[in-house]
């Protein structure tokens, strides 16, 4: 069928993705037309590079051993086509290829399917009419063919058919035709009338072909300038629709047999049926000739071939006999060479013969518009055919015994079977040797099967050349790695070389191998390695001792290695005279642990890095302080202690300054009494909270987890209970604590558990206990130093510009809100660095006293000036467990972080700029009522807010 479409829709070439309609324009059917072929073309070419050619293992169509049909789905070239059915049948009763008979009993000959799409009106299919809009049809459909052809044994189809021809088409416009009246856009749009241009889609189109594709020896072409889609049932003249029958036009009587026998047919013993063309309106009378539609054409040609030669058998245009003996300039006029000249209507046609391959059903479309075609316009130069477009696979080979053999070889099975990409194993993957010699010589199979031949891969098949002659290898014959291998059977120290490094101590003119290196190693004074040592058997028995000495004898780059034991820590200081100090201190975690002195502090170090430190200071209230520094650098420091007072960790007047995988536990008291209070009904339980160090709770608590999984459904019921009575006469306690007690009730409660699970529960409890009487764990008492802080966990408060105060009301905050918004009245003026937080839990974010003191006199004032702030602080991705946050920077930026805290203000924030994006503020179910969802109050004069739950919080 022909579709009444006004040009082609879509050119590859402008590799468009998409159609949008825009409000208030027109929408043709070309848009229409466009956007579906863009989704086609785009899957094709997806399946084409996903799929290829093949069929699916469940459900694959397919040629049966008795050579019938056996529907299901195939892919070729990334079309889908489906022959839908499970039950196999003959060929010829197949629905896309009527008439075509059975595959024969005896071969040989291959049989392969041609895919396909045409074009399906109402005509063919009633069910495009509705009936609510009394018959009238809308929109065509395109049906995918899915044919079983044959063609000769010798013949690959899928290189030797051709798709379709290839045969270049030119059309110009004549000169003598005249432009419509440019003020009725309306007056070309009835086509080519004489003398007229018009608004129409020309199409010609191949009807017949008789010989090879290739190499035809008869030709009928056919043309028109409606597209070919005035078609409609036929019926006696006077029943057929005003104007549709006139003497100026072909009229073609097909059926739907004769549309879909389009292509080439190379089987033995079948004829093709096509349409009847009549110059008049003559219904064929023959009992099976095609007769039940007819479309009109503008007219025809038949062309034969004689060797090299093409003649003129008949043609016919709008009235016209087509004739080679009349005047290039007359209508009609035909010249034949290589190629075909026809002096239409409204055009001089051109199309090449000579070598070109002609395929029935070839067509050519060609849009003709007023507006840019004028007397003399080109149309269309040197176009090959539009369609159609045919797609061929081979499915089975026939032997001249009748045997179907399905597969050319191993690859060609896989490819008439390929799984879904979820279930691909490595026998359905190709294996493609590139080997000249050795196990994979002339391989040929799968992944799997190569995989399974290393299997019996030995050092004997393994060629081996040696990549020196010195060493293990002086003077060895070796030719596989066999051969290599039986020599490290008596390989020495000093047959290997040794590479100095960065170990100074070792780059010795006279040191060449290992063994020389452990010679000198062996025979140095003490330790042996590249750091100095530091401990009750090291070359120091302390860090200040080590770093005073080494800088007195000029070393100013020092590396220090904490032996396992006890360490104190006393104040480390670069003396006046030094100009550059570079210490790097590295433990071995727990197994050195470092006790601080009430001097404990690092001062004037120009780099200091420490690596792997475990400090602890349970018994005593000492910070570490870190002054007057350059670059420092902590890497995996645990430093647990007392904090009630002070801060763990302290830092001031230093350039930079980074922690990275570190945990500081600060602690208020000896112990987390409230939680040991709670659980007094268990000596077990209650015992586990009197280890104030994280590392023995944890082992503690795994040992309490297996008591609780064990216990049967009444043991851990009857502890629940009491939990539950003791939460009922527990003093105040926060709602993230007390949700965490009934997080560890439901895991009581429920009828079977594990241990994991009452784990979680009991660290969530000290968690919480903690994170309520946490101490400072980090003092930052300046913005001098740039900032760093990843992937590390902090029980405990931090501290911006110096100790931490109280934090401010929400009336305070929006006193700060209203300055912020007037111009002139609160200035905030920053230093050069920023604080930078990232993928890390702490407990809490405060400000020093002495700001908070200093934001209350301004509010008090009605205006002021703060000053050697941050220029940024950025948090991204942690976990801020507590409330009573504040914040004090020029810009602030939130993006990814989670408030932990369940009351109503979780904290505030001040700053010029404050961004926040993608944050959330926690919220539970308790009682089947939400709580949580607090606020962030903020106190801006530019805030933007993005993507952040509750929004409201925000």
């Amino acid at each position: 069928m022909k579709t009444q479409i006004s040009k082609k829709s879509v050119d590859a070439q402008k590799r468009y993705a998409g159609v949008y309609q825009q409000q208030g324009r027109m929408l043709t059917d070309a848009d229409w037309n466009s956007l579906v072929d863009v989704l086609k073309a785009q899957l094709a070419e997806a399946l084409k590079d996903v799929v290829g050619s093949g069929a699916p293992r469940n459900g694959a169509f397919s040629i049966a051993d008795n050579r019938n049909i056996q529907p299901g789905d195939v892919y070729i070239d990334g079309l889908r086509a489906v022959l839908p059915g499970t039950t196999a049948f003959a060929a010829g009763l197949q629905p896309d290829l009527p008439g075509s008979g059975d595959l024969p009993a005896t071969g040989p000959y291959v049989v392969y399917a041609d895919v396909w799409e045409r074009a399906l009106t109402a005509l063919e299919d009633s069910d495009l009419r509705d009936v609510a809009l009394n018959g009238a049809d809308t929109c065509t459909r395109t049906q995918t063919m899915l044919q079983v052809k044959t063609c000769g044994g010798g013949v690959n189809p899928e290189t030797d058919i051709p798709q379709k021809g290839n045969a270049a088409l030119s059309l110009d416009l004549h000169d003598n035709l005249e432009a419509s009246d440019p003020c009725d856009p309306c007056a070309g749009l009835v086509g080519a009338g004489a003398g007229r241009v018009g608004n129409y889609l020309f199409r010609l189109e191949v009807h017949a072909v008789t010989g090879d594709a290739d190499n035809p020896t008869a030709l009928t072409l056919k043309w028109s300038s409606e597209n070919g889609a005035e078609q409609f049932s036929a019926q006696t003249e006077g029943l057929m629709p005003p104007g549709f029958v006139n003497a100026r036009f072909l009229y073609e009587f097909f059926d739907s047999t004769t549309e879909k026998h389009a292509g080439v047919h190379l089987t033995s013993g079948f004829s093709p049926r096509a349409g009847i063309l009549n110059t008049t309106y003559a219904i064929p009378d023959g009992v099976s000739d095609p007769k039940d539609f007819v479309r009109r054409w503008d007219g025809y040609c038949e062309l034969s071939r004689s060797g090299s030669t093409w003649t003129l058998v008949d043609g016919w245009d709008k009235g016209v006999d087509l004739s080679t003996g009349i005047s290039s300039t007359q209508p009609g006029y035909v010249a034949l060479g290589p190629g075909l000249t026809v002096n239409l209507e409204a055009f001089r046609m051109n199309l090449e013969l000579s070598g070109r391959t002609f395929v029935v059903g070839d067509y050519w479309l060609a849009p003709v518009r007023e507006a840019v075609h004028t007397a003399g316009s080109a149309v269309c130069s040197g176009t090959l055919p539009d369609g159609i477009d045919h797609h061929f696979l081979r499915l089975a080979g026939v032997a001249a015994d009748g045997t179907v053999t399905r597969h050319v070889d191993d690859a060609d099975r896989r490819r008439h079977g390929f799984p879904p990409l979820t279930d691909l194993h490595a026998h359905d993957i190709d294996y493609q040797t590139g080997c000249t010699q050795g196990l994979f010589l002339n391989f040929q199979g799968t992944v799997k099967q190569a995989l399974d031949t290393i299997c019996s891969i030995q050092a004997e098949h393994v060629g081996f050349t040696k990549p020196c002659n010195t060493s293990l290898y002086r003077g060895q014959p070796i030719a596989t790695v066999a051969d290599a291998l039986g020599l490290l059977c008596d390989i020495r120290a000093r047959h290997v070389a040794y590479d100095t490094g960065a170990c100074a101590f070792l780059n010795q003119p006279e040191i060449e191998t290992v063994q020389d290196a452990l010679d000198a190693l062996c025979q140095r004074p003490a330790g042996g390695g590249c750091k100095v040592t530091v401990g009750e058997e090291g070359q120091f028995t302390t860090i200040a001792a080590a770093v005073k000495t080494l800088t007195a004898e000029g070393i100013f780059d020092i590396c220090l290695c904490l032996l396992r034991g006890d360490h104190a820590l006393e104040r480390v200081e670069k003396e006046k005279d030094v100009e550059l100090l570079h210490l790097s201190v590295t433990g071995c975690g727990p197994g050195t642990r470092i006790q601080p002195s009430e001097s404990a502090a690092f001062v004037g170090i120009d780099e200091l890095h420490l690596d792997d430190l475990w400090v602890v200071s349970l018994d005593h209230e000492h910070p570490v302080e870190i002054s007057d520094c350059g670059v420092v650098d902590l890497d995996r420091v645990h430093h647990v202690g007392m904090a009630a007072e002070t801060a763990l960790l302290e830092v001031s007047a230093t350039a930079a300054f980074s922690m990275n995988h570190c945990t500081l536990e600060a602690y208020a008291k000896a112990e987390l009494s409230v939680p040991a209070a709670i659980f007094s009904f268990d000596d077990d339980l209650a015992a586990l909270f009197v280890h104030p160090e994280r590392r023995e709770f944890l082992a503690a608590a795994a040992l309490e987890a297996q008591r609780l999984a064990k216990l049967n459904a009444n043991g851990r019921q009857k502890i629940a209970e009491q939990l539950q009575a003791a939460l009922e006469t527990a003093g105040r306690l926060s709602r993230n604590e007390r949700l965490s007690y009934e997080r560890l009730i439901q895991v009581l409660e429920l009828p079977e558990t594990g241990k994991t699970h009452f784990l979680d529960a009991l660290c969530d409890i000290r968690d919480q206990a903690h994170h309520a009487t946490a101490g400072g764990a980090l003092l930052l008492a300046d913005a001098l130093a740039r900032v760093s802080i990843l992937n590390s966990r902090i029980y405990g408060q931090v501290s911006l510009y110096g100790a931490s105060g109280d934090s401010l009301s929400e009336e305070e905050i929006k006193q700060l809100q209203q300055m912020l918004a007037s111009a002139g009245v609160l200035t905030l003026v920053a230093q050069a660095a920023d604080l930078s937080i990232q993928g890390t839990m702490l407990t809490r974010l405060a400000l020093a006293s002495e700001r908070v003191d200093e934001i209350r006199q301004i509010i008090e004032a009605g205006k002021g000036i703060m000053t050697d702030l941050y220029k940024a602080i950025l948090i991204s991705d942690s976990m801020i467990a507590w409330n009573g946050n504040l914040l004090l920077s020029a810009d602030v930026t939130l993006n990814g972080n989670t408030m932990e805290s369940l009351h109503t203000i979780v904290g505030s924030v001040i700053g010029e700029t404050v961004i926040y994006s993608g944050n959330r503020v926690q919220r539970r179910i308790r009682n089947n009522e939400w709580v949580g969802g607090g606020r962030l109050l903020t106190a801006a004069r530019d805030a933007v807010k993005a993507a952040n739950m509750p929004e409201g919080s925000w």
